[in-house]
């Protein structure tokens, strides 16, 4: 399994005051959190939230996100 980080994914991330969580499309399928959907908000210097994501997948052929709040 490859790990994928995707960083500064979304910078004004608004859900950081709230909890942070997002809702993760895979192939029009919704990931559920675990060990291969995990996500974060991290406040960066300007003191903007930005929301991380990672991800375990191993794909030969292209894959499609949406990240919704």
């Amino acid at each position: 399994m490859r790990n994928i980080l995707i960083s500064r994914l979304r910078r004004g991330w608004c859900g950081g005051v709230q909890g942070g969580k997002c809702n993760l499309k895979l192939n029009g399928s919704i990931l559920p959190g675990g060990p291969d959907f995990r996500q974060g908000v991290t406040l960066d210097t300007d003191e903007t939230y930005t929301l991380i994501v990672w991800l375990g997948l191993s794909a030969n052929t292209p894959q499609t996100f949406e990240i919704t709040e």
